[in-house]
């Protein structure tokens, strides 16, 4: 095949997919222009303030309820703040630590959980959620994110949470235990014994610990848990009104945005540092800590958007036959 034809082929396939790629950019700015509009970032601040007044009540549920199934809740207090340092830019880190404090000074509390303790929390976890409902309101315009009735789906958003947590929690020992079964296994055992020469290649590579440096210690493992997640959460939290494909590019826009954000925050913050500490001293990690929290709450906000604007998209291709009465 000549150089022409190849190029021919390369530009005739570029050809077909740039109208995909024009398409989605248009899509994608027009869902920010429905954040702007409807005052998205107002919305965020307010689930931001929300959270911070619940973040203690939410954080001891999902440290006591993942604690009752893992059977230590010091173990899964300490692994479930490792966990959450792993969100925050490395510059951002005082909310959990100062969180972290004050939940473990409760948990060393000498009074067990009681069944109107445990209520107390759960009421105090879906007053965060109940601000999310009323960002879906005001982004969308459905009265029916309103109803009682979604506090019910809270309770299924927390109880999935919790799951959530408590795989992710074991999945790195998971990972590691399946790494050492590679290691000692039947077949390594033959080629070493049998072959050799393909000892040292072999060993060189059960000792990289592939798996957990590409899994556990990357953002892999993050993105693998977050895609499918959110993916749940946009189309529950949308009531079904999407589709499971529309549901994961709104969960793969917010999961690149937060990663995109958390390198671009760190780069900000880095190279800002010092004004910082001159005008916040001390606190000034906090600070960013406060502002990260309210930017990942606009990027979830945006993926709403996003998913509203593709459905629509998708819709209209179909020749309107869903019912999109709420998102027109």
């Amino acid at each position: 095949m000549s150089v022409a034809s190849q190029r021919l082929i390369f530009f005739s396939k570029w050809k077909g997919i740039w109208p995909l790629m024009r398409e989605m950019l248009k899509n994608l700015l027009a869902a920010y222009k429905i954040f702007s509009s409807t005052g998205g970032s107002i919305i965020a601040s307010s689930s931001a303030f929300s959270l911070l007044l619940t973040i203690v009540p939410m954080a001891l549920l999902l440290i006591r309820v993942v604690g009752f199934f893992v059977g230590d809740i010091s173990l899964s207090n300490e692994k479930i703040f490792i966990l959450s340092a792993q969100f925050l830019p490395g510059v951002a880190p005082d909310l959990v630590v100062k969180m972290k404090t004050i939940i473990t000074e409760l948990l060393k509390g000498k009074s067990t959980i009681s069944l109107v303790n445990f209520l107390m929390l759960v009421w105090s976890s879906l007053l965060f959620l109940n601000s999310i409902w009323h960002g879906l309101y005001l982004l969308t315009g459905d009265r029916s994110y309103r109803s009682f009735r979604r506090h019910f789906k809270g309770l299924a958003i927390i109880l999935i949470s919790v799951l959530l947590l408590g795989v992710t929690l074991t999945l790195p020992m998971a990972i590691s235990f399946v790494e050492a079964l590679i290691r000692k296994n039947f077949f390594t055992a033959f080629i070493f014994e049998h072959f050799p020469a393909m000892a040292p290649v072999l060993n060189e590579f059960l000792t990289m610990g592939l798996f957990t440096k590409l899994l556990v210690k990357s953002n892999l493992l993050h993105i693998l848990i977050l895609l499918p997640y959110f993916a749940f959460l946009y189309r529950w939290f949308l009531s079904d009104k999407i589709s499971l494909k529309v549901a994961g590019l709104g969960a793969s826009v917010f999961v690149a945005s937060f990663f995109a954000g958390k390198f671009l925050f760190y780069l900000y913050v880095f190279y800002l540092r010092n004004n910082y500490v001159d005008n916040y001293g001390d606190y000034y990690t906090f600070l960013l800590s406060l502002i990260w929290l309210f930017i990942v709450i606009c990027f979830f906000f945006y993926g709403v958007c996003v998913c509203k604007v593709f459905h629509q998209a998708e819709v209209a291709r179909k020749g309107g036959g869903l019912n999109d009465k709420s998102y027109s």
